[in-house]
């Protein structure tokens, strides 16, 4: 009986994951997830600047993200969060966090978003400004329309820094000195 009930659990399983194999390769929409950016922030000697752990560049630094207008202070909730039809987008604004992504530890990384996936940014810049003159530029582009069956679908999507395509995740940015920690207080 222990053997038979074995072998159904079993048959059982290999259905279920079958079937959702199956599904995978439907034409069924496109599931279209919030757009965030994730970057990782070192000086010339490597030294991570968001590790707060090791480093307090963020506390000596007023960094700022400004989108579509708006103006994101780390670590500030922001008031307005928009959520997409397709899969809910919460705009966490600008945050320093440890990353895990697949099973594979960043560190910590400057966090901006969540931007609802289903809404078109056509060459949007996204700029970081660092609090101490320097800035950086990501330039958004999102284009959304209808795949073939009629089903909402990105159609294309990228991320330029500083006008360079970029690839990786999460982005590296290398800010151009090395960074001295202030004298601490005797």
């Amino acid at each position: 009986m222990k053997r038979l009930l074995s072998r159904l659990t079993a048959f059982a399983a290999a259905v279920i994951m079958a079937a959702s194999c199956l599904n995978l390769n439907n034409d069924g929409p496109q599931t279209i997830y919030p757009i965030y950016f994730c970057f990782s922030v070192s000086d010339a000697a490597g030294m991570n600047l968001m590790d707060t752990t090791r480093c307090d560049y963020v506390k000596t630094h007023d960094i700022t993200a400004t989108f579509r207008g708006k103006t994101y202070r780390l670590d500030e909730d922001p008031v307005e969060s928009k959520a997409s039809s397709v899969y809910p987008a919460v705009m966490y604004g600008l945050r320093i966090q440890e990353m895990v992504w697949y099973q594979q530890y960043y560190g910590y990384v400057l966090y901006f978003g969540q931007l609802a996936g289903d809404v078109d940014y056509l060459n949007e810049d996204l700029v970081i400004d660092w609090g101490d003159g320097t800035s950086d530029t990501i330039t958004v582009y999102n284009k959304i329309g209808l795949d073939e069956n009629g089903n909402t679908a990105v159609q294309e999507a990228y991320m330029l820094l500083n006008g360079e395509r970029m690839t990786t995740f999460p982005t590296p940015l290398q800010k151009p000195f090395t960074y001295v920690s202030p004298a601490q207080p005797e």
